[in-house]
């Protein structure tokens, strides 16, 4: 099994604005923006929709400040068989 590090709260990732250098901040999986349900579908259903390997995490980080965002892919850690 693993786990996003970002969607977890286990790591934060600083970048900053290219444009105004504010820090962005991280909006969450880029799959949560697909559609209104996408938050609500099993991973196996979402990993066939993306592009990037599945050992990573695509996250979309935004400006408060002047609304330019971009992607970031997040390295998933394996995490213990605990059963």
């Amino acid at each position: 099994m693993s786990l996003c590090p970002l969607c977890n709260g286990i790591h934060t990732q600083n970048i900053v604005c290219p444009h105004c250098t504010t820090k962005m901040k991280d909006g969450g999986k880029i799959e949560n923006y697909y559609d209104p349900y996408s938050p609500y579908l099993p991973n196996e259903v979402l990993q066939q929709a993306n592009v990037v390997d599945t050992k990573q995490c695509i996250h979309l980080f935004y400006c408060p400040h002047c609304g330019y965002d971009q992607h970031h892919l997040a390295d998933l850690w394996l995490a213990p068989d605990l059963s």
